[in-house]
């Protein structure tokens, strides 16, 4: 029987606790942050996403004089407008030939070629070759998460 006592008491404990915090809650209230309902379309017009669906490539450079090749590991970025679903949807059917065309490109050099060359020449070569691909729309930058020669 005590037992029974001591716990009706704790339940009736919880359960005016859970009154009182409740009480409590709604006598202080907080001034809650507004958010807008609408995005201004300047904002909306910058606003850009990276499409990363190619993932990491591993790519073998043409053989140099000594007969060599380089293994690159690279993983290409490409920034897009995130409001053209449209576009984004086109990139992700042509995921495989962006791929080919970056692969194509590493592996037509030798590591020399591709060190003679700055980031910027290699990056917009790449940009013209893609973008020739694309019927709705252009990408206007890509970048290189991983760039390693081994």
């Amino acid at each position: 029987m005590n037992l029974n006592k001591v716990l009706f008491s704790i339940l009736i404990f919880i359960f005016v606790t859970i009154i009182i915090g409740t009480i409590y809650c709604f006598i202080q209230k907080k001034e809650s942050i507004k958010v807008p309902e609408t995005i201004s379309p300047e904002i909306k017009q910058n606003q850009k996403s990276y499409f990363t669906e190619l993932g990491q490539l591993r790519l073998s450079t043409k053989p140099d004089k000594n007969d060599k090749s380089t293994i690159i590991i690279l993983t290409p970025l490409i920034e897009y407008d995130s409001n053209n679903r449209i576009f984004y949807e086109e990139l992700d059917t042509k995921k495989l030939q962006i791929s080919q065309i970056i692969s194509n490109y590493f592996t037509s050099k030798s590591i020399n070629e591709i060190k003679q060359k700055n980031e910027h020449a290699i990056k917009s070569d790449l940009l013209a070759s893609i973008n020739s691909i694309l019927a709705l729309g252009k990408i206007e930058k890509i970048f290189f998460a991983d760039f390693q020669f081994l």
